[in-house]
């Protein structure tokens, strides 16, 4: 490699971690909208249930059976939202979307400092260093047991990303 080629490494490898960042930081933001979109159609199916039983009461009395089979279903549907981990995702997406635009933001500033030349190559190379770190550190923080991406998000993910790092950049990314 040239000396010249390798003036650029740095830079351009945060160029690729600030990319990914960016990609993750989407994709945590739609994984959340998603799980919002199940919690509050399991709580509208739960609450029509509910309803239902109590509205079925007055119409089915003398088919007990089918009055206590709505009952029961709304009574599972009690107990199994409280184990299913929707909840404790949702909050986990909330908590790690926050804290990546947070992070992205730094290192956006940070990306600044590196096209203006104030950072030499082992800067930048500490700097990439800990935008990696801090990533790992809070998804593993949010996610102990990782969470598995799903291909339709990441696609989704990845043209947002581009679309914005496009607008604010002026750069084509990701294709």
């Amino acid at each position: 490699m040239s000396s010249d080629a390798l003036s650029y490494r740095q830079p351009a490898l945060y160029w690729t971690q600030l990319v990914q960042m960016k990609v993750s930081a989407e994709y945590i933001q739609l994984y959340r909208d998603g799980v919002g979109r199940s919690i509050w159609w399991f709580d509208v199916t739960r609450a029509l249930t509910s309803s239902g039983a109590i509205a079925a009461w007055a119409v089915v009395q003398t088919h007990p059976l089918i009055w206590g089979t709505i009952i029961a279903m709304a009574q599972v549907a009690d107990v199994v939202k409280g184990t299913l981990p929707l909840t404790k995702h949702y909050d986990a997406a909330c908590q790690l979307s926050t804290s990546l635009n947070a992070l992205f933001i730094d290192v956006t500033f940070e990306w600044e400092a590196i096209t203006a030349g104030r950072l030499n190559e082992e800067e930048i190379s500490a700097a990439r260093r800990r935008m990696m770190m801090i990533g790992y550190d809070l998804q593993t923080k949010h996610f102990p047991g990782g969470l598995r991406r799903r291909g339709g998000l990441l696609k989704m993910a990845e043209v947002a990303t581009a679309l914005y790092l496009e607008a604010t950049f002026h750069v084509e990314t990701l294709r």
